[in-house]
């Protein structure tokens, strides 16, 4: 999926200043947000200091993983899974596996995942002649419209003086929650066992059926299921950032 500011996303920062749903890490290479200093303008007084929060992680049972679920990552994606800091969750939707991608660190993870239609079309365009990208529009229709999903977890929180706190209007998984659409993609964000979580669903074809509500995402947000992680002793070992950031 590519890389976009989503609503979302924003809904979740502005969210991080209380107990609700928590703002997503920085991305592995941005500067963090405890590395920054805070701007001014001429004549204000500088804006409150940030605060970084590394949240205390409730963990699911590690014997309760599910492991078929699990299998259906390749061996990388795997061992990326059980560096996770934080409890991994996956769909149970086999459609999305025909591609997938697991980032994870002590404080966050992120899945990219895709059906085989989207995967094919991102396929052709890969080979296709860098020269010519004026021509790449409309040059790989796919054979069927193709779905990509995108998860991500972190215990990471960005906190404000002040900021009052926002609640959810939707529920996910019987929790409070966002629901939004941005850019044709349709985003969950939700708190659940300390961790603050985002789905996001973008179909190849905008005016695919299945992008045209929220059903689809809630489907697949329903079905997540616990598939790993390092567990409650690293979780605990790793609960304050440096000043530079992570």
């Amino acid at each position: 999926m590519s890389l976009r500011i989503c609503l979302s996303a924003l809904l979740a920062l502005v969210a991080s200043g209380c107990e609700g749903v928590e703002a997503p890490v920085d991305p592995p290479g941005s500067a963090t947000s405890s590395s920054r200093t805070p701007t001014t303008s001429r004549g204000l007084a500088p804006a409150a200091a940030e605060r970084i929060v590394v949240r205390e992680v409730a963990w699911p049972d590690l014997a309760s993983v599910e492991v078929a679920v699990l299998a259906r990552f390749g061996a990388l994606d795997q061992r990326a899974i059980a560096r996770s800091g934080v409890p991994v969750l996956a769909p149970r939707d086999a459609r999305v596996y025909a591609s997938t991608k697991v980032v994870a660190t002590p404080q966050w993870f992120t899945i990219a995942m895709k059906d085989a239609s989207y995967a094919a079309e991102l396929e052709a365009r890969r080979h296709h002649d860098a020269a010519r990208p004026e021509a790449t529009e409309g040059l790989f229709p796919p054979a069927e419209p193709g779905l990509s999903l995108f998860v991500q977890g972190t215990r990471v929180a960005h906190r404000r003086p002040g900021v009052p706190s926002i609640t959810g209007r939707d529920e996910v998984r019987g929790r409070p929650a966002w629901i939004t659409q941005n850019e044709s993609i349709w985003s969950a964000t939700w708190e659940e066992g300390g961790v603050s979580y985002v789905t996001e669903l973008e179909c190849s074809v905008p005016t695919d059926a299945r992008c045209q509500s929220a059903d689809l995402l809630l489907e697949l947000t329903e079905s997540l299921v616990f598939v790993g992680g390092a567990g409650p002793v690293a979780s605990t070992a790793d609960r304050h950032l440096p000043e530079s950031g992570r």
